[in-house]
């Protein structure tokens, strides 16, 4: 096998690199370049186009930023109820926000009716929405039909709920059952926290790596304005449950994954939901979602989902 040694001479005759480059000011073409990176043949040349950039753009010049795309007023159309393609990725949000097609390239986004590009995810163009920012704005109003009574979910063919799990399972999550506490389990087992069903219930505790949580309804404690608040701004049964974190007596409502108002001992908000804040020791806490998929004795998924107060 002939070995042979490539000299930078080689590299720079390479077939990739075209040769004698022109200069960019005076259009010399340059013998001896260093590719991607020299576009000018002399010092002299490269003063002149710094000089000229500084013609063509001062120091003082206003800064001129792309506007972004305006937010077109009024709400998303009504979900198609005959629409019969499968709608792949989230099962709550897909069947709800797609369209009847998925968009090929071109079509006008239903938030800002800028074309969609062809490269644009297909989750986005599975719903005709042409970039993140869109897709979120189209959540939130679609979300507000909902809570107005304006879109039927039951409607809806192939919705899903926010969870994994269907009703079957539901009505067996949901039997009564006594208080439990849940803890973190040794470094050895298969799971690192313990858990049942799809969620605490009211008198159910969480420690999470010493962290504890108690759960409560809040009409039990006596919260009649938060009850009103949620029922008001959701269905009319709504229950909100209270989070409580023993170690600094924070507070967390919510129902389901909506979370509602929080509150800090001596750091109350009134406009600001603090999800993450620091005790009287500095020491720094914050509320998470945890989410944990499993399957059931019968091979089915679902998922168990509980706001924590973890350091």
């Amino acid at each position: 096998m002939d070995h042979a040694l490539t000299t930078t001479d080689d590299a720079n005759d390479a077939p990739s690199e075209p040769a004698w480059r022109p200069c960019a000011v005076c259009g010399t073409a340059m013998e001896s370049w260093r590719p991607r990176s020299q576009k000018y043949c002399s010092d002299p040349c490269r003063a002149a186009a710094a000089k000229k950039q500084r013609t063509d753009r001062p120091k003082d010049a206003p800064r001129t930023c792309r506007p972004k795309p305006t937010m077109t007023p009024g709400t998303p159309p009504v979900p198609d109820p005959a629409r019969t393609r499968e709608v792949p990725g989230d099962p709550y949000w897909g069947p709800i926000l797609a369209a009847a097609d998925r968009a090929t390239g071109g079509e006008p986004c239903r938030v800002c009716a800028e074309p969609i590009a062809a490269r644009t995810p297909w989750s986005y163009r599975d719903r005709h929405v042409c970039s993140h920012r869109c897709n979120e704005t189209l959540k939130r109003r679609t979300a507000a039909r909902i809570r107005r009574g304006e879109i039927d979910l039951h409607s809806i063919p192939g919705v899903g709920t926010r969870g994994a799990a269907d009703e079957e399972q539901r009505a067996h999550f949901g039997q009564e059952r006594q208080p439990h506490v849940f803890r973190t389990r040794s470094a050895e087992a298969d799971s690192p926290y313990e858990f049942y069903g799809l969620g605490p219930l009211p008198g159910d505790v969480i420690e999470r790596h010493g962290s504890v949580t108690t759960y409560a309804t809040a009409a039990s404690l006596g919260a009649d304005w938060l009850v009103d608040l949620v029922r008001s701004n959701s269905q009319e049964d709504a229950e909100p449950v209270l989070a409580i974190h023993e170690q600094t007596g924070a507070l967390l409502a919510y129902t389901g994954r909506t979370l509602w108002w929080t509150s800090v001992p001596g750091q109350e908000h009134s406009l600001v939901q603090q999800q993450s804040f620091r005790d009287d020791d500095g020491r720094q806490w914050t509320w998470q979602n945890e989410i944990i998929r499993d399957v059931d004795e019968n091979g089915k998924t679902y998922d168990w989902e509980a706001w924590v107060c973890v350091a």
